[in-house]
């Protein structure tokens, strides 16, 4: 555990030192203390949906849920496999019996934003460190990581996030992780084919996932037809004032 307190506490003060390329300037609503409450909240809503999903697949085994929970039941499966375990036979899924702010952390390595800031990608460093359960399987400690997509309707609110699909699983290092995830996602056709990466602000002019339907809806708000609905994304929390890093 000590270990995690100084993996996330090293995290959050690389947040404090720098901005990602954001230049400092002094007031607390600037363009750097929004990067950094940007990080900060999507690495939150990251990790509650992987505990709506844990809560959502509880309620349908007919487990009791605790009453400050149940506003959390939900089963976003995009989420769903952070809260699954393996038992001995390495056959039977079982859903995590521990919070998961207590297995997982979730740290936003880079954020890159459209042109008006009201988009994003987001890439995402989760640090696994799943608890030794009797009749679960040893996870492996290690570094997995992943793109969201994020949407808002102001530079002021929270990012609603959507998981993208190309996850790089069981990195030893966050350094190398970390390399790694830009890499692939800053190349050339990663994103729906288009020649441009997630560093380039065009992209979310000419990727088929930034454009809308006919309901006004865009498609990265659905998968396989569905629209995706996930904890992180409902007005109430979305509602939520952003302070982790205000300094009134």
């Amino acid at each position: 555990m000590d270990k995690i307190i100084a993996l996330w506490t090293g995290w959050l003060l690389s947040l404090l030192g720098g901005c990602g390329g954001h230049s400092h300037t002094t007031g607390v609503n600037t363009e750097c203390e929004r990067y950094l409450n940007d990080k900060m909240s999507i690495a939150q809503s990251f990790l509650d949906n992987t505990e709506s999903s844990r809560i959502g697949m509880l309620y349908e085994a007919g487990e009791s849920i605790p009453d400050h929970k149940k506003d959390m039941i939900d089963f976003p499966y995009s989420f769903a496999s952070w809260a699954i375990r393996l038992g001995e036979d390495y056959r039977k899924q079982i859903v995590s019996p521990r919070e998961m702010s207590t297995q997982i952390t979730p740290m936003v390595d880079t954020i890159f934003y459209s042109r008006d800031s009201l988009l994003c990608i987001a890439l995402i460093i989760v640090s696994e460190h799943y608890d030794q359960i009797a009749g679960i399987i040893d996870e492996e400690v290690g570094f997995t990581g992943m793109g969201v997509v994020g949407q808002r309707d102001s530079i002021n609110q929270r990012f609603r996030i959507f998981p993208m699909e190309g996850v790089l699983d069981s990195w030893p290092d966050y350094e190398s992780l970390s390399k790694d995830l830009q890499k692939f996602y800053t190349k050339e056709a990663t994103i729906d084919d288009t020649k441009y990466g997630a560093n380039d602000p065009r992209i979310f002019e000419s990727a088929h996932r930034f454009k809308k339907n006919s309901d006004g809806e865009y498609y990265f708000e659905y998968d396989h037809g569905e629209k995706k609905d996930f904890y992180s994304n409902t007005p109430q929390y979305l509602n939520r004032k952003i302070n982790y890093l205000s300094k009134d």
